[in-house]
C-alpha cells in the first residue's frame, strides 16, 4: 500500500495541470514494515543455520544433518500454503510465528533420526531401520507435539481482548500449523529419507560429548 501511494503521488505530481506542486512524505509507515519483515527473514535463515551446527555438532553425519535440516524448509512451506488458503497475509505477525516455529519444527525429526541412527549403527538393515526406529518412538513423537500445540491454544482463544486475540491468533496459528506440519514429516518423510540416503557408517562421538554423556550417566546412576 505505501509503495502504491508513493506511485500515485508521484503520478498526480507528474501531471500537467499539477505542475509546481509538491509533497512531503513526514512519516512512512510502511518503510518501517519493510525492515522489521527484512530484520524477520535474517533471524529465521541464521536461527535454521545454527540448529544444522548444533546438530551436526552431535550427529558428526553429514546426510543426517541435511536430513534434518531439510524438515525446516518443509514444515514452514506447509504452513505458508496453509496461510494462504485462510486468505492470511506474510506480515509481521505471521513471520513472527514462523521464526518462532523454526527451532521447533526440528525436534521431531530429531528424534526419530536419532533412533533410526543408532538401530544403523547397530547393524539393522536400511529398511527395518526406518520402520522400528520411526515406529519406536512414533507416539511419544505424537503426544509431546500435541502437548505443545495445546500451550497455544489457550494464547488464542482464551482472551476477551479482541485486539490481543487477533495478534495471538496471527502469531500463534502458524505455529501450530507449523508443529503439526513437522509431525506429518518427521513419521512419513523422514523414515523414507533416512532409508535412501543414509550409508549407515559409524561416525565417532566427539570427545566433549562423550565426557559429557560419561557425567550424566554417573550422575544418573548415583541419583537411581
Amino acid at each position: 500500500i505505501s509503495r502504491e501511494v508513493h506511485a500515485t503521488l508521484d503520478m498526480l505530481t507528474a501531471h500537467p495541470q499539477l505542475q509546481g506542486f509538491s509533497y512531503n512524505v513526514f512519516w512512512d509507515q510502511g518503510k518501517h514494515v519493510r525492515e522489521s519483515i527484512n530484520n524477520l527473514k535474517s533471524t529465521g535463515i541464521w536461527g535454521g543455520g545454527f540448529a544444522a551446527f548444533v546438530i551436526f555438532a552431535f550427529l558428526r553425519a553429514p546426510r543426517m544433518t541435511g536430513i534434518l535440516t531439510l524438515a525446516i524448509p518443509l514444515s514452514l512451506l506447509c504452513t505458508v500454503v496453509v496461510i494462504y488458503f485462510m486468505d492470511w497475509t506474510l506480515n509481521m505477525a505471521t513471520m513472527m510465528g514462523l521464526l518462532l516455529s523454526v527451532g521447533l519444527v526440528v525436534d521431531n525429526a530429531i528424534v526419530i533420526v536419532e533412533n533410526i541412527y543408532r538401530k544403523r549403527q547397530g547393524g539393522i538393515e536400511r529398511s527395518e531401520a526406518a520402520v522400528n526406529g520411526a515406529g519406536e518412538v512414533g507416539l511419544a513423537v505424537t503426544m509431546a507435539t500435541l502437548t505443545t500445540v495445546v500451550v497455544f491454544m489457550p494464547l488464542i482463544l482464551m482472551s476477551d481482548d479482541a485486539e490481543f486475540s487477533f495478534w495471538m491468533l496471527r502469531i500463534g496459528m502458524p505455529v501450530v500449523i507449523s508443529l503439526i506440519a513437522s509431525l506429518f514429516i518427521a513419521l512419513v518423510f523422514i523414515p523414507l529419507a533416512t532409508k535412501r540416503f543414509s550409508r549407515g557408517k559409524h561416525h565417532d562421538e566427539p570427545r566433549a560429548i562423550g565426557k559429557l554423556r560419561g557425567r550424566y550417566t554417573s550422575a544418573l546412576q548415583w541419583v537411581l
